[in-house]
This record gives C-alpha cells, sequence and structure tokens, in this order.
C-alpha cells in the first residue's frame, strides 16, 4: 500500500529537518570534513539541496512527459554526472551565499506546497515527470526526505574525532600520498561490529617502528606489519573501534585498474577493487591523485567490463567440464562434506559475481552478499529460499534439483 501524503505531513517534516539541519550547519561551519566524497564540505551538501530545489521547480513548471530530462542532457540514466555537476557548481559560492540560496529556496517550497491539495499529492500520473511515484513522495524526497540525508552526511562526513589526530601523524609523512576510508563504513553502511579500514597510499613502504609510533598512543591494541592478504597493521582504537590500516603504492593500484580494464579479470571477486576504489572516502590526498582516479573511473563505461565478467564465469558454473555445480555433485555423492563445502564457496562467489555483473553494479565485497543480491532489481527466482536450503544439511543433495534450477535461471538473465 503506497503511503498517502498530506500538506500538513510533508510541510512538518520539512520545517523539522530544516530546523536541525541549520543547527548542525551553525554548530559545524568551522570545521573541516574528515572524509570528502562527492562533497566536500558542508557548502557542497547544502548547495545539492538547492540545485535539486531548482530541478523540481523546473519539472513541475513544465511538468514534462517521458523520456524525462532532469536538466539539459541529464536523464536518470546518468544521474551521478548530474550531482557531481551540480558539486562543482557550488565552488563558485562561499558557504555563507549558500546558506542564503537554501534558506530562501526553502522558504519559497514551504509557501507554494501549503497552496496544494492533498489528492493532488497523491494523484496517480498527474505529473508524469514522477512516475512510477507521486507529487508527494518527489516534493517529500526533495525537501524533508532529502534534509535528513544532508543531516546524516554532514554528520558521517564529520568524522570520529578518535581518528584526527591519529591519522594527523600519517599526512605529516612525505611518502604518503593520499589516505582513505574504505569498507562497510567508507559505504555508510557500517554498524557497531564494523571496523575502520584505512588504506594509506605511499610512494614507499612506511617503516614499522614509524607506523608504530604514530598509531600507538591512540590503540589499546595494535598487531603490526600482518602479511596475510596485504601488508597491514590490525588493532582496536581507545573507543573500542576496530581499525585496519592497509598500506599500498598508488602506481600498483593504478596499474591493477587499468589490467582489469584491458581484460585480466579475477574470477569470482571481479570488479571489488573498482567498488574499493568507487566507494572510498577520502582522507587526505596530497596531489588529488586519489580523485582523479576515482572520476576516470566513476565515469568510464563499464558495460564491456561487466559482459566479460558473465562470459567468463558462466563456463565454470554450469555446462562446461568441470563446472563447479557438476562436482559438486559428485561431492555430495561421495558425502565429502570438505569438497562440498570448498565447491559450494567457489560456485557462490562466481555465482553472486555473476549476479552484480548482470545488473552492472561492481562487486560489493564478501559480506552481507545475499542481503544486498536481493535488492537486485534483476535475480533468479527463489534466490533466498534455495541458498537457505542449500545450507541447511549441505550432504543431504536434496537442495542439487532446486541449485541448478538457480543456476539456469542465473544464466537466462545473461540472455
Amino acid at each position: 500500500m503506497k503511503h498517502e501524503f498530506t500538506v500538513t505531513s510533508i510541510l512538518e517534516d520539512a520545517r523539522k529537518k530544516h530546523d536541525a539541519l541549520m543547527v548542525l550547519v551553525e554548530q559545524n561551519a568551522s570545521v573541516p570534513f574528515l572524509y570528502m566524497d562527492r562533497d566536500e564540505n558542508i557548502r557542497d551538501v547544502l548547495y545539492h539541496l538547492y540545485g535539486w530545489h531548482q530541478i523540481l521547480s523546473d519539472l513541475m513548471t513544465k511538468n514534462p512527459i517521458p523520456p524525462i530530462e532532469l536538466r539539459p542532457g541529464y536523464t536518470w540514466k546518468n544521474l551521478t554526472e548530474l550531482n557531481y555537476k551540480i558539486k562543482k557548481e557550488a565552488e563558485s559560492y562561499t558557504l555563507h551565499e549558500v546558506k542564503h540560496l537554501f534558506n530562501q529556496s526553502h522558504n519559497h517550497w514551504m509557501s507554494k506546497i501549503a497552496q496544494l491539495f492533498d489528492h493532488t499529492l497523491n494523484a496517480a500520473g498527474l505529473y508524469p515527470f514522477t512516475a512510477p511515484s507521486n507529487l508527494g513522495e518527489f516534493i517529500h524526497e526533495c525537501m524533508g526526505g532529502h534534509y535528513q540525508w544532508a543531516i546524516q552526511t554532514i554528520e558521517f562526513h564529520l568524522g570520529d574525532p578518535y581518528l584526527r589526530p591519529l591519522l594527523e601523524g600519517f599526512k605529516s609523512l612525505p611518502e604518503v600520498e593520499a589516505i582513505v576510508l574504505g569498507g562497510s563504513r567508507g559505504k555508510q553502511q557500517g554498524d557497531h561490529l564494523s571496523d575502520y579500514d584505512i588504506y594509506v597510499y605511499a610512494t614507499k613502504p612506511i617503516d614499522v617502528e614509524e607506523r608504530r609510533r604514530i598509531i600507538g598512543p591512540h590503540v589499546s591494541l595494535m598487531e603490526y606489519n600482518h602479511q596475510f592478504f596485504e601488508t597491514e597493521d590490525d588493532g582496536v582504537l581507545n573507543n573500542g573501534i576496530g581499525i585496519e590500516f592497509i598500506y599500498r603504492n598508488l602506481d600498483d593500484f593504478k596499474a591493477m585498474m587499468e589490467r582489469l580494464f584491458n581484460g585480466q579479470v579475477n574470477r569470482g571477486y571481479s570488479t571489488c577493487f573498482l567498488d574499493n576504489l568507487l566507494t572510498t572516502k577520502i582522507i587526505y590526498d596530497k596531489k588529488r591523485a586519489y580523485k582523479s582516479l576515482q572520476d576516470t573511473y566513476r565515469f568510464i563505461d563499464k558495460a564491456a567490463l561487466y559482459q566479460q565478467v558473465i562470459r567468463q564465469n558462466i563456463p565454470l558454473l554450469y555446462g562446461t567440464q568441470p563446472n563447479y555445480f557438476d562436482q559438486i555433485v559428485k561431492a555430495v555423492k561421495r558425502q565429502d562434506i570438505i569438497a562440498v563445502n570448498h565447491r559450494l564457496t567457489e560456485y557462490f562467489s562466481l555465482f553472486f559475481d555473476t549476479l552484480f555483473a548482470i545488473n552492472q553494479i561492481n562487486h560489493p565485497g564478501e559480506k552481507r552478499m545475499l542481503e544486498k543480491a536481493l535488492s537486485l532489481p534483476k535475480q533468479p527466482k527463489e534466490l533466498e529460499k534455495t541458498v537457505g536450503k542449500v545450507f541447511d544439511n549441505i550432504t543431504s543433495g536434496d537442495f542439487l534439483k532446486d541449485l541448478e534450477q538457480l543456476t539456469l535461471d542465473l544464466i537466462k538473465l545473461t540472455k
């Protein structure tokens, strides 16, 4: 059942969120963001809200029919590019000027909304540009809903005060080119169990004792120089939150991206490093080299890459010899529980890698993979049910027909 909007509810929500947002802005106007993403400061965030007020105004005035242009040359398909254009426009203004523009626009819309009728907000098809929603939802998303996003964005980007003095030590090292926040916290999807994944890009390896000097005063536990995957220091901040420092060379990372787009695709986790690049939040970027790398691959056409992932993975999942489905069947028949586990792990790494590529989404990493897959617009039938059945009793073999059907449904999505 769709939510019913009223003029009163939209106005009250927008007023409440606006007041909370402006208090947050006033309290932190002089505080720089710890993390930088598309929006690098409070000015950028407020101008983003103002920019979408203008888009809403143009759409309501013109009430265009599909295909909808949000601005000339920009549709929902290139929304990311539009939002970056709005961010670029913000750079011409001061925070004081943007606050004036935003508040003026907010007051204009509060007056305009007050003149609308409840049935206008909820009528289907009255404003074609709102499809498949209605005008009420569209206005809410540009007002109170967007203001709540701004509050959360500013609070996130102000960052954890425990990190600021720690990261200053790394910024002072001449060999450090960039520092970024990755992982689930970098994607703003973290919970109370999530660590801070801090990637430090340097022109040469940072001496372990130097790292110990910088990190030591700020942690209650730290194990230095793990080499299990990459060079890492892993421990716990004084506030009890886990933290990992991963050390990389930016030139090596650039070369990895070039190899990926030149056809050297890793099986199972094909676009994980690309996702890492595009979702990390910049903490320090001495010469904006990391931002430049992000921009290069943010707007590059990835369609050929996704197709290559699909072409590479499908034969290994099913239909050729030896494919993982057949290997799972054999392992079940042998009642070889270790082999079944091993083959299922390999199978699902390719399965989800393929599914994300079908949806033209970069591989988000192995945590919460099923949860993320279930939100995709394209997914095989009975995905959640089949995965649950597989892991309920993996040596019973009861799941094999369902798993085969799931695989065939995945293949259909590639056509």
